[in-house]
């Protein structure tokens, strides 16, 4: 890896293994193929804007996790107002109802209710009934910070 400074940027030359570069080229042709046949357009994605993509997500992706953590520790576990769990989102993704992950976890339907609604905030016996109902989807796929607007 070698860094070069430029105004307002950073040039970073990283090496990969063989393997990788492959593998990575062949989710940019997929994601070429599906840009051109699915979604009908032109643009075409290069090796470089998919990494560069790939390391903003996952950038994001830890800033929201780092967020709804931080959010957690400062609060009382029993009710950190601004984290919100997205498990109703999640079950219309798999196609799936209240009443399909009552069957699934064993929780009642009324207290399922509660939980989905965010009317009180998630045990761990009960997130991971849910988690593991829901084919264990990512931290930001389960959870939110709400944003609280100032007045």
């Amino acid at each position: 890896m070698s860094i070069t400074n430029k105004p307002n940027k950073v040039e970073v030359k990283l090496d990969f293994e063989l393997n990788t570069i492959m593998k990575i080229g062949h989710i940019v042709n997929w994601l070429n193929a599906e840009n051109n046949y699915v979604l009908k357009t032109k643009e075409e994605f290069a090796l470089e804007d998919f990494i560069k993509g790939s390391v903003h997500n996952e950038l994001d992706r830890m800033e929201l996790i780092n967020e709804i953590f931080c959010e957690l520790k400062t609060k009382p576990l029993r009710s950190p107002k601004n984290v919100k769990n997205k498990f109703k989102e999640q079950l219309k993704i798999l196609g799936l109802k209240q009443q399909d992950l009552s069957e699934m976890t064993g929780i009642s339907n009324s207290e399922l209710s509660i939980v989905l609604n965010n009317k009180r905030f998630i045990s761990m016996e009960y997130f991971l009934l849910i988690w593991i109902s829901l084919d264990c989807p990512s931290i930001e796929k389960c959870f939110e910070l709400e944003t609280v607007e100032k007045k």
